[in-house]
């Protein structure tokens, strides 16, 4: 990955690409016509140098480009994707048009699709962030962009607003719950490595093992469970170690789906000869053979916070206001109480 160049200035842009400031400046601005050779110098020096324009640049473009990027690791996620059509709609009925970039949980394609975002010069960022670029959020921010953060926390990225769940507290519950029907030998699935949402998730699990006296090498922990390919390992475990785990944790609704689908082919009765809980979303757990004892994510509700603040802080950005102290948003989860944990 390219490092940043945070001091990197329109002058030194105009100089690494052997043109005036004042081209460069028309050429950021899409003031006037810019000819192709210098148009082409300018963007190999911009990527050379790690440019950002700055507030200054912002502040005198004559035209709001009316679009809203929002950024998320995986555009086939349930939730994301619900989260996304969510936002759409709503910017749409605001005037606004959606940019979405997906990154795959790939650091080095977040960070081109941050950059990218910013080259279109999008009115404001939504972004849920694996937390290893917030050096160039950093600087965008400060560079007076409208910014929410969204699913994933990043605790080192002040001064940006949040939409988030309390995702620790709610694996801290569904935790207990397991723990409150006997269950001693659990099996828990975390998600994507360098996620901050997973992490949040972990520690809630963690929490709630040591109030019972427990520790994290009691539990039987797979790491980085993505799919249905990772999923099936843990059943065909249980099916060669008949007792190894009683309990299992799903830390994401694909993995929930994906176990579920395991389950019937391998022959696994929910919950006669194991109990499954973890976090869901409606649309998921409603085509489930069973009543699912799970957290329940309101995608509509974050879509619905997401939008206010970006649109509060487009306005803000608009009429010259600061933005004062960030916000913070906490979109509660519904606990469902049903069937898919049995008692020991």
């Amino acid at each position: 990955m390219a490092s940043h160049n945070s001091k990197a200035t329109i002058w030194d842009v105009a100089a690494e690409a052997g043109v005036s400031i004042t081209t460069v400046s028309r050429y950021m601005n899409g003031t006037q016509r810019v000819g192709p050779a210098a148009s082409e110098a300018i963007e190999r020096a911009i990527r050379k140098l790690d440019y950002l324009p700055n507030a200054n640049v912002r502040s005198i473009k004559l035209r709001q480009t009316r679009t809203v990027a929002i950024i998320v690791p995986d555009i086939s996620n349930f939730f994301l994707a619900r989260v996304c059509r969510r936002v759409e709609h709503l910017l749409y009925q605001a005037g606004y048009a959606l940019i979405i970039g997906s990154t795959g949980n790939n650091v080095e394609k977040e960070h081109r699709c941050i950059r990218s975002m910013l080259e279109r010069r999008v009115d404001g960022l939504l972004i849920s962030s694996a937390g290893q670029n917030n050096d160039l959020l950093r600087r965008a921010a400060a560079d007076g962009l409208p910014m929410v953060l969204f699913e994933s926390p990043q605790p080192d990225l002040g001064g940006v607003d949040y939409v988030l769940e309390d995702n620790r507290a709610n694996a801290r519950l569904i935790t207990r719950t397991v723990l409150e029907h006997g269950h001693r030998k659990i099996s828990f699935l975390k998600g994507f490595a360098h996620s901050t949402l997973a992490e949040e998730r972990w520690l809630g699990f963690c929490d709630a093992l040591a109030e019972a006296g427990l520790s994290p090498e009691d539990a039987l922990v797979w790491e980085n469970c993505r799919d249905r390919t990772d999923c099936a390992p843990v059943l065909e475990a249980l099916r060669r170690q008949p007792g190894l785990f009683t309990a299992v944790i799903a830390s994401t609704p694909e993995q929930m789906k994906f176990l579920v689908m395991e389950a019937r082919r391998q022959k696994v009765s929910i919950p006669g000869q194991l109990s499954l809980t973890g976090f869901g979303i409606e649309d998921y757990t409603a085509l489930f053979p069973f009543e699912t004892t799970c957290i329940l994510s309101d995608p509509l509700a974050n879509a619905d916070a997401l939008v206010a603040l970006i649109l509060h802080r487009m306005a803000q950005a608009r009429d010259g206001e600061n933005f004062g102290e960030p916000q913070r948003r906490i979109i509660p989860c519904r606990f469902a109480q049903g069937d898919s944990v049995g008692r020991v």
